[in-house]
């Protein structure tokens, strides 16, 4: 929608766009598929250090989801969730989930994640934490590739099979290909048939040996609960003329929990706690100005 007015031949339009947020209505199941092997130490421990940036975003964005941590084990309690399953309505979250990730025993060094999150997954299995018709994201983490028998194709047939209608996404914090990754902090094989389910279901990929655990929990949070952070313009915008509203509250300009304009590939970015909840509205108004400027037009006419 565009309304305009003309002032010395320069044209003035203003312009109304509408985005909606996914609502998923049928929740979300949230499954970290955590590596239980002694390798794992370090990492479990940055893990729990940020576990906030994680939990933060995924308790505050109004998505009916539950929450679930295994491990990597498939010869020992394979597909068994470490702790009470995590809600909305429960408490001291970040504590438990960091329980959670703080196992009591070292598992196999068979790192079996795949095997273990077929069971995990399953509603049948784990009747707790696991719906039929809930969408269902993968975490997986850890510093090994996945030694299960079968590759990325079978792993999410099986897997899709257990829920038909529902979607299903992978997130992959593993070692980066070609040959793993060295920080120091952490260190790690390629995780490579983790990264072909991320990929193949357009989840997001993280590096396990990151050096700030905080920020990259944060963005997988916002992918797992499926909130878009980015809109697309169809016009360019003059920014000062732009006003933002959510579910019809303003939203200020600013990088940090708020939003900013990417001239780059004219996209409106939304950053932290003002990325819009699911299902919300975003209405965006702003002026676009073209057209020849007075004195071009007094000399293309010879005036």
């Amino acid at each position: 929608m565009a309304t305009a007015c003309s002032d010395y031949q320069v044209v003035k339009q203003t312009f109304t766009e509408t985005f909606n947020q996914p609502a998923r209505e049928e929740g979300i199941d949230i499954l970290w598929v955590v590596d239980d092997s002694a390798t794992m130490y370090e990492e479990h421990d940055l893990l729990i250090d940020s576990a906030d940036a994680f939990i933060g975003f995924v308790s505050n964005s109004s998505v009916d989801f539950r929450l679930g941590v295994i491990g990597t084990d498939a010869e020992e309690n394979a597909g068994a969730l470490h702790g009470p399953v995590l809600t909305p309505d429960s408490t001291n979250m970040v504590r438990t989930f960091s329980d959670q990730i703080a196992l009591e025993f070292v598992g196999s060094r068979n790192e079996r994640g795949f095997d273990a999150a077929i069971l995990g997954a399953d509603p049948a299995f784990n009747t707790d934490f696991a719906r039929e018709r809930a969408d269902l994201e993968i975490v997986f983490f850890s510093d090994e590739d996945d030694h299960s028998e079968m590759d990325a194709d079978a792993f999410l047939t099986t897997i899709q099979a257990q829920r038909p209608s529902a979607q299903i996404k992978a997130h992959a914090v593993v070692g980066d290909p070609p040959q793993g990754c060295v920080s120091a902090l952490a260190a790690a094989d390629a995780g490579t048939k983790y990264l072909d389910v991320q990929a193949a279901t357009d989840g997001r990929r993280e590096s396990i040996c990151t050096l700030d655990y905080g920020a990259m929990l944060a963005r997988v949070a916002l992918d797992v609960i499926g909130l878009e952070t980015e809109f697309a313009l169809s016009k360019v915008p003059q920014v000062p003329t732009i006003e933002l509203l959510v579910n019809g509250v303003e939203i200020h300009e600013r990088r940090r929990d708020g939003w900013w304009y990417n001239p780059g590939d004219n996209t409106l970015r939304f950053d932290g706690f003002a990325v819009p909840p699911p299902g919300s509205v975003i209405e965006l108004t702003y002026s676009e100005w073209y057209g020849p400027l007075q004195e071009e037009a007094e000399e293309d006419t010879g005036l």
